[in-house]
C-alpha cells in the first residue's frame, strides 16, 4: 500500500508508528500510536524500514512512572511495546500480509558538536553501549570519529541537548 491517511479502523490490518524509543540497561520501549487495526501481546509485526519481522513481548500503558499491562491495543490507542530490537522513532510498524509505509518523522541535522572520551580505556565498551542506547532514543544526536584528530563527537541540535547527553554518559550505564 502507498504513504498516505489511513482510516482508523480496527477491523483493518494493523499499522502503527514508533513515535519514541527510550532504551534503558534492560530492554528498550518503543512508544507508538495505532493508527488502524488491533495488536495483541505475542503478535508478530513487519518492520517496514528494516524489512524484519518482531515479536511483541509485552504492552503497557504508561502514566508518568506507572506501567500499566495491557494485551492488546485498538486503532487510536497510544502505548508502549516491549520485545522489538530494531524499532527506532518513526518506524512503522504493520501486519506483515498488509505491509503500509507511514509518514516519517523527519530528523533534523545536528548544528553543534563536542568532543567525548572515555575516562579510562577500560570505560570505552560502556561509552559506546551508552553512545548506541542514546542514538536510539534520539535520532537528532550524531556520533563520529574525527578522522583527522581521532576524537570522538558527539553532535547534536543544540548546547542543552548536548550538556544532559553529557551528563547521562556520566551516569552508569551496561557494559555489554
Amino acid at each position: 500500500e502507498a504513504t498516505g491517511r489511513l482510516a482508523s479502523d480496527p477491523q483493518a490490518p494493523f499499522a502503527a508508528l514508533a513515535f519514541k524509543v527510550v532504551a534503558d540497561k534492560h530492554a528498550s520501549m518503543a512508544f507508538v500510536r495505532v493508527y488502524r487495526g488491533r495488536l495483541q501481546r505475542g503478535d508478530t509485526v513487519l518492520n517496514i524500514a528494516t524489512g524484519r519481522t518482531e515479536r511483541v513481548s509485552r504492552i503497557y500503558e504508561v502514566h508518568a512512572d506507572e506501567h500499566i499491562e495491557r494485551t492488546e491495543l485498538v486503532a487510536g490507542d497510544i502505548a508502549a511495546i516491549v520485545g522489538l530490537k530494531d524499532a527506532l522513532t518513526g518506524h512503522t510498524l504493520c501486519d506483515r500480509t498488509h505491509p503500509v509505509q507511514l509518514e516519517d518523522i523527519s530528523v533534523p541535522e545536528a548544528v553543534i558538536d563536542v568532543s567525548i572520551e572515555p575516562r579510562a580505556q577500560s570505560d570505552q565498551q560502556g561509552l559506546s553501549t551508552a553512545l548506541a542506547l542514546m542514538q536510539r532514543e534520539d535520532p537528532s544526536l550524531r556520533v563520529r570519529q574525527d578522522l583527522e584528530s581521532g576524537q570522538l563527537i558527539l553532535s547534536g541540535m543544540g548546547e542543552l541537548q548536548l550538556e544532559v547527553a553529557v551528563e547521562r554518559l556520566r551516569a552508569p550505564w551496561p557494559s555489554g
